[in-house]
């Protein structure tokens, strides 16, 4: 998916729900950019001092030192591409974990 267009996509109602709440929670699109109010407040994991931004600076730095130690200015196509699977593997399991939950609300208590 090129996240490039998310928003475009959000308001052409293009995304289900849980793709919307994970686009707003990393900081793809903002809650405001998105057409339809959502059933619950959607945080931006990636805000100043927030879990997902401290771990985002954290996975960032150890990037900059295997650089360096590659001695690649330019970056390196093995560790972005690493990267990028890293990135679609943390998609995957949330919107599964968001399925999963969803499923469970439905079963009777």
């Amino acid at each position: 998916m090129d996240w490039r267009d998310l928003s475009k996509m959000a308001q052409m109602k293009q995304l289900c729900l849980e793709e919307i709440i994970y686009a707003v929670m990393c900081d793809e699109i903002e809650e405001k950019e998105v057409p339809e109010e959502l059933p619950v407040s959607v945080e931006n994991e990636f805000d100043a001092n927030r879990e997902g931004a401290v771990l985002y600076e954290q996975v960032y730095e150890y990037k900059t030192r295997i650089l360096q130690r590659l001695e690649k200015e330019n970056g390196d196509n093995d560790l972005d591409e690493m990267m990028n699977l890293m990135e679609e593997l943390a998609h995957y399991l949330g919107i599964k974990m968001y399925r999963y939950g969803q499923q469970m609300k439905e079963q009777p208590s």
